[in-house]
């Protein structure tokens, strides 16, 4: 029997392993504390021993860690961004930065704790995303964030490029300092009716792809993720012009399933299950969860399958569900 790490490798290669492997995962720490953790001891602590205790009951084929606390840059906190003359405040950080070196203590206790055994992706957003993030997520200023992106464009993206940089200056941390196999890459289409693919092409796509071009050439197994979380829609086709070893993005949302996704991208894909509370992967029983599993292999083919959800689940309170999705793929 293939060990994880070399099931994966094979899998994220497109080709098909003597099973099809699961990759889930799901928060740790309560929203709230999701862009400012680093400056909290207390939030890294129980972010670590959060992974190390689904670590101990159960066994990943693919690891992402989550970055919960890290979400944003720390000019985006600090400076509480919700205007243009917030934004302008923010400024470079360097390497021994709280955001980089508790990041990287995550990163190496978690894979510590892991023993060698999965292939161990970190979770990174994009520019655009941090920003969003925290004006919509945190702040819950929805209004606050269109005004940035379609009424500040070329003065919000031209600041942006200060979190690109210091993110691909993460990056190379990473690189320098974990032995993590890839990196697990978030990006999302703007929900507004002015930023058509063209607006996208023109301000979105150079600064994802400054980003993702940079990971790529540190390592080879990364994935992208389309995140549609919360019900957000994405043309999942216009991501093809994104390389990357795998895919993963809202198959229930966006109508795109795991079949037409490989179809699509010509590369490994991740997913088949609504993330959602209330759905099937919350809810479901071990049979129902085995049985879709299944449905989902049949329709979509073995070769660089990788079956998860559309984004982050439900907490698990039962691994052993998790265990009958994964011996479905046997």
């Amino acid at each position: 029997m293939m060990n994880r790490k070399d099931l994966m490798k094979t899998v994220f290669d497109g080709k098909a392993g003597d099973r099809v492997p699961v990759g889930f995962w799901w928060h740790f720490l309560p929203s709230k504390c999701h862009a400012s953790g680093f400056y909290d001891n207390d939030y890294l602590d129980q972010l670590i021993a959060g992974h190390k205790k689904m670590l101990s009951q159960f066994k990943p084929d693919l690891l992402k860690i989550m970055s919960d606390g890290f979400f944003c840059h720390p000019g985006i906190v600090d400076n509480n961004v919700r205007t243009i003359e917030d934004l302008k405040k923010v400024k470079h950080i360097t390497k021994d930065h709280p955001w980089v070196q508790k990041q990287i203590r995550l990163v190496n206790a978690v894979t510590e704790a892991a023993g060698g055994e999965p292939l161990i992706m970190y979770n990174i957003f994009s520019t655009v995303q941090q920003l969003r993030l925290y004006v919509e997520y945190i702040l819950l200023d929805k209004a606050a964030y269109r005004d940035l992106m379609i009424n500040h464009t070329a003065e919000t993206m031209e600041i942006l490029k200060i979190v690109e940089e210091d993110t691909n200056m993460l990056l190379d941390e990473l690189k320098a300092h974990t032995h993590i196999d890839g990196i697990y890459y978030s990006v999302q289409m703007l929900q507004h009716p002015e930023a058509d693919e063209a607006f996208h092409d023109k301000w979105i796509v150079p600064s994802d792809l400054a980003v993702l071009n940079h990971f790529n050439s540190l390592w080879t197994y990364n994935m992208l993720h389309i995140c549609g979380y919360e019900h957000y829609h994405n043309n999942v086709s216009f991501y093809k012009k994104y390389p990357c070893k795998a895919y993963n993005w809202a198959t229930h949302t966006d109508k795109v399933d795991m079949k037409e996704g490989k179809e699509i991208f010509k590369h490994c894909v991740c997913g088949g299950f609504d993330n959602n509370a209330g759905t099937l992967i919350d809810q479901g029983s071990k049979e129902e969860l085995a049985e879709y599993t299944k449905k989902i292999i049949a329709h979509a083919g073995r070769e660089g399958l990788i079956i998860g959800a559309d984004c982050t689940i439900p907490a698990p309170q039962d691994y052993s569900r998790l265990e009958a999705i994964r011996n479905a793929g046997k």
